[in-house]
């Protein structure tokens, strides 16, 4: 399994793949951030799931973005995607679309702006 994160700070990304790295126990890919939809597409080619890990979000355009690619999708249900999936299908289909423990990491990291 590849693990790509994608939308990093430039400056950054080469430390955070380290770190990543680490915790993961393999190799961990980090894409900087990019506007550039053909790059999107072609980090989205190589997926086989996008999880969206937003504590909140309004939508969420990466998980559009994603479903538009027909790349599966997971979001936490504090999200706008996460309440859409939440009001738009039934629950044992929902639950399944939500990322609540990875939800709780994203909590327990320190906020950094």
């Amino acid at each position: 399994m590849n693990l790509i994160l994608m939308g990093e700070k430039p400056e950054t990304a080469r430390q955070s793949a380290k770190i990543l790295s680490d915790i993961a126990g393999q190799s961990v890919e980090v894409e900087p951030y990019t506007t550039d939809p053909e790059r999107k597409q072609e980090i989205l080619r190589r997926a086989h799931l996008v999880i969206m890990p937003s504590r909140a979000e309004s939508f969420g355009l990466v998980a559009t973005e994603a479903l538009s690619a027909g790349i599966p999708a997971m979001g936490p249900n504090t999200c706008g995607y996460g309440l859409f999936l939440s009001q738009r299908f039934p629950t044992w289909i929902s639950d399944r679309m939500w990322i609540s423990a990875a939800e709780e990491m994203m909590n327990a990291l320190p906020v950094t702006e």
